[in-house]
């Protein structure tokens, strides 16, 4: 799927199931775009590794943002992204004066695929020298473990201390680091109490209108619990610094 799927690129329809037509649609994008926005730095020239069809780079454009994005495969991409992303290319390979115009990387739900997550950052951080913060996502809880992770061969769910751990190792530190989508937590988690399998499915959109209001639903989730730490969601979010 990207560089960063070292040893596990996903095959043509694993990547179809995980970004069919109308993903960037879905609540759980269209929510996650927004919880990002408001971590990036003002006014940054940002990269993002591992970026897909480019949905949170379309999204990122159509706000005004500077924004680039850089996949190991070549998918069809969103309207709009062509010229913004690299694609059929490693991240670290892109040219020298490119990758030192960079100021912020994301790794949006990527290093959860990768055997040596902080070895990857790390030589990611080298070959961008001037890129002084880096945001990550990843998915969240060990005990909400399940056949979805399986399926699109997550090497693990991380913990707030885990991913600290992480990203210190490969050279940053966290400067904010908090969980969200809470309430899909809660339902993962009943889920795997009962004793249920969550269902592994090709995605379809739907009703556009009722996707917008679950996600407006978990933006307001997220920022009425942003303030108590300790309340565990189904992602992660992290802001880290170049130590």
């Amino acid at each position: 799927m990207t560089n960063a799927r070292q040893g596990s690129e996903f095959d043509a329809d694993k990547f179809s199931q995980a970004y069919p037509d109308g993903i960037e649609n879905n609540y759980w994008s269209v929510a996650r775009n927004w919880i990002i926005e408001a971590a990036l730095p003002d006014k940054a020239r940002i990269l993002e590794i591992g970026c897909g069809r480019g949905v949170v780079v379309s999204y990122l454009l159509s706000r005004g943002g500077n924004a680039w994005g850089s996949e190991l495969a070549s998918p069809p991409l969103l309207a709009g992204t062509e010229d913004k992303i690299f694609t059929g290319v490693s991240a670290e390979t892109l040219p020298v004066a490119f990758r030192e115009s960079i100021e912020c990387l994301l790794f949006l739900d990527v290093i959860e695929h990768i055997d040596d997550a902080p070895g990857f950052l790390a030589t990611m951080l080298a070959a961008y020298p001037n890129t002084s913060t880096v945001i990550v996502t990843v998915p969240a809880r060990p005990e909400v473990w399940s056949e979805w992770d399986e399926h699109y061969e997550h090497r693990r769910r991380y913990t707030r201390e885990s991913l600290t751990a992480h990203l210190m190792e490969a050279g940053l530190q966290p400067t904010k680091i908090r969980y969200f989508f809470h309430s899909l937590y809660i339902a993962a988690l009943l889920i795997r109490l009962l004793g249920h399998k969550r269902k592994v499915y090709r995605f379809t959109l739907g009703n556009v209108t009722l996707h917008r209001l679950l996600a407006s639903c978990l933006l307001v989730e997220s920022k009425m619990l942003m303030p108590i730490g300790f309340l565990r969601g189904l992602s992660l979010l992290a802001v880290a610094r170049r130590r």
